[in-house]
């Protein structure tokens, strides 16, 4: 490989990220000050030549391939031993991940495994760690603007570092993983009501209150977020690093040491966020107590598509037993006295406790995590809805899905957004009935494709206005008339009100 240092690790389960990087193409353009232009460098024992020149190669496979796609530069890498992501998500401001590909005894014509990580996974997990740091500081641009390139790379610094410990390894990601989406509680019209009302009350008493949300095991109730970008990086936050009923993906570092805090840094990350989440009693704690756990709340960046409407707040957090409340407010008020925390407890305690168990009879009523007869996943674009029965385990039999299935639907997934892909000669399209995006890419657009796998029967992946529908039928004798039907009878028990 010719961009590789050698941290190889024994251990499968450990974390795998090799390096990660931010750079800005405006900045060091002469030879002797082109170290200037990395903001950010992971791992920093690296030599200084050595980032130097892993920056200069990937601004140079930029370069060369805008000159035959100069809409879409290069966005992925693979070499022998690694696959690379790259990614801009503002102007001249590139994030870079590596990471190293497993050695298995599989090999390709290539002479090389290829086919265990997905660059749909590891662009995901670019995207991931750019919103986890814009929702906590803010987009890249506004803080050079507002502050200083240098006080940009202090905050990369302080932030990344932690939040790369806590990227499980990528065998451990999944679709569920890329997509982002947010899983719904099934609350009724008339609770979801009473909390609209509960928290217009709150905002009359707290003028410094500007939104709100509330969780139950780790499915979204309600919230009062305008922006679904914004709702996104905040839930997407909670289930992973504050929810008690977080049971996936950082198990696997419950063995692995998280790093030591820079005393700088926010305590963004568990277990130092521990130190901000209230309980919903405070009547044992003291103001100064109380001041102090408010000192360490951190402050969140909201609407940051618009520079005029963009915002922070203080993120206070409530937490009883399956429930989490998030209560936003407006940073221009002192929360530092503790007492207006105080209040806040003492105002939503009642009503917090008496929704609880609301909640909690609503999900034993609505058979949330019965057990479902057929293994599906399905995501709205618009809403990022997700709802699925791919790992239930909740009668006698646990599904798991094998690595080849979490490929294979990684690589539908991505044909089916794209449009094309593997697919493209052997899918069949359906025009007519796709939404304005499908018009767009022309009638050879992929909306549907059945793939039959040698070993976990037919996998079944549609999309239609903005929706994505993949079925597993485990049936492997079925003939390929006898699957439609079956995925018809899903759609039509499941999603017929809204799906194709």
């Amino acid at each position: 490989g010719m961009l590789l240092s050698s941290n190889t690790n024994a251990n499968k389960e450990v974390q795998d990220v090799e390096k990660l990087f931010i750079f800005d193409t405006r900045l060091g353009q002469r030879e002797d000050n082109e170290h200037e232009k990395i903001l950010f460098y992971y791992p920093a024992s690296s030599q200084q030549d050595q980032q130097c020149s892993d920056v200069g190669l990937v601004e140079a496979l930029i370069n060369f391939t805008k000159t035959f796609s100069p809409d879409r530069p290069c966005n992925a890498v693979h070499t022998e031993q690694t696959r690379q992501a790259i990614w801009e998500p503002e102007p001249n401001l590139w994030v870079v991940i590596v990471v190293k590909t497993s050695r298995g005894t599989r090999k390709d014509a290539d002479g090389f495994v290829d086919h265990d990580l997905s660059d749909e996974v590891l662009d995901s997990t670019l995207r991931n760690a750019y919103e986890m740091f814009v929702l906590f500081h803010g987009p890249f641009e506004r803080v050079i603007k507002n502050e200083s390139v240098d006080v940009l790379r202090r905050k990369l610094s302080l932030f990344f570092p932690p939040f790369i410990a806590t990227i499980p390894p990528t065998t451990k990601l999944d679709l569920t993983y890329s997509l982002r989406g947010i899983r719904y509680f099934p609350v009724d019209r008339q609770t979801y009501l009473s909390l609209q009302s509960f928290f217009h009350f709150a905002q009359q008493d707290f003028r410094c209150l500007k939104y709100g949300l509330c969780m139950f095991k780790d499915m979204l109730v309600w919230n009062s977020l305008p922006e679904t970008s914004d709702l996104s990086s905040l839930y997407n936050y909670l289930v992973a690093h504050v929810s008690s009923d977080n049971t996936g993906l950082l198990k696997w570092r419950s063995q692995s040491v998280p790093p030591v805090k820079d005393p700088d840094a926010q305590p963004i990350f568990s277990p130092y966020n521990r130190s901000w989440i209230l309980p919903l009693d405070l009547k044992t704690f003291t103001t100064q107590q109380m001041s102090n756990i408010a000192s360490k709340m951190p402050m969140v960046f909201l609407n940051n598509q618009s520079q005029e409407d963009a915002c922070e707040c203080k993120l206070v957090v409530f937490r009883n037993n399956h429930a989490l409340w998030c209560f936003l407010l407006d940073q221009s008020e002192s929360t530092e006295n503790g007492s207006l925390l105080h209040q806040l407890a003492l105002f939503v305690q009642g009503p917090i406790s008496s929704f609880d168990s609301t909640l909690t009879s609503l999900e034993s009523r609505s058979q949330i995590h019965a057990e479902e007869p057929y293994r599906y996943l399905y995501f709205n674009h618009m809403n990022l809805a997700l709802k699925d029965s791919l790992k239930q385990g909740g009668g006698q039999k646990t599904f798991t899905l094998s690595k080849e299935l979490q490929s294979l639907l990684l690589e539908m997934h991505s044909s089916l957004r794209e449009g094309h892909g593997p697919w493209r000669l052997r899918a069949e399209s359906k025009e007519g009935e796709d939404g304005e995006e499908e018009e767009q890419k022309g009638s050879s657009a992929v909306t549907e494709i059945c793939v039959k796998t040698s070993t976990d029967g037919w996998v079944v992946g549609r999309r239609s206005n903005g929706r994505e529908l993949f079925v597993i039928s485990e049936n492997k004798n079925s003939n390929l008339v006898e699957v439609n039907e079956e995925v018809e009878r899903i759609t039509g028990n499941y999603f017929s009100n809204i799906f194709m």
